[in-house]
């Protein structure tokens, strides 16, 4: 694979480890409240006189009562894999390594001068003329060939 193939696949994972890396920390990151006048996101019934903590009718007579529910556990949050305040470390670390890779490769690259550049440039257009009147002739050929084959029939 060339140098510029191996830049361009680096970039990629540089690119993929970022969107991970954000898309994680959006993902497990707690709820923060963000002002006093918001909300607490982690209070499901913010207002105490809400409907849930006003006192219930009595049921009718003669209909049946109803069964009190048993008490419910308290949900826990899954835990991460990584404790939440390592996960980040380590992907900035998988980030600063995937930045690393990629200035070695920049390091890797040939240094040469526009005037150089401009000459190689010159050199491959010449021999893409040469291969492409080789090509031109050797189809030719092949058409007279086959038109003589054809001729002879």
């Amino acid at each position: 694979m060339d140098i510029i193939s191996q830049l361009q696949e680096q970039l990629n994972e540089m690119a993929m480890v970022a969107v991970n890396t954000f898309g994680t920390l959006q993902r497990d990151a707690p709820p923060v409240r963000l002002s006093n006048s918001y909300p607490d996101p982690l209070n499901p019934n913010p207002n105490p006189e809400g409907p849930a903590s006003q006192p219930q009718a009595p049921p009718a007579p003669g209909a049946p009562a109803a069964a009190p529910l048993p008490p419910q556990p308290p949900q826990a949050r899954p835990q991460p894999a990584l404790d939440l305040a390592e996960q980040p470390k380590a992907m900035s670390h998988a980030l600063v390594l995937a930045a690393k890779k990629f200035d070695a490769l920049v390091a890797a690259l040939p240094l040469s001068s526009e005037e150089d550049q401009l000459k190689r440039i010159q050199e491959l257009q010449e021999k893409h003329s040469q291969l492409y009147k080789m090509a031109t002739c050797n189809l030719q050929l092949y058409i007279c060939y086959f038109h003589l084959d054809v001729v002879s029939l």
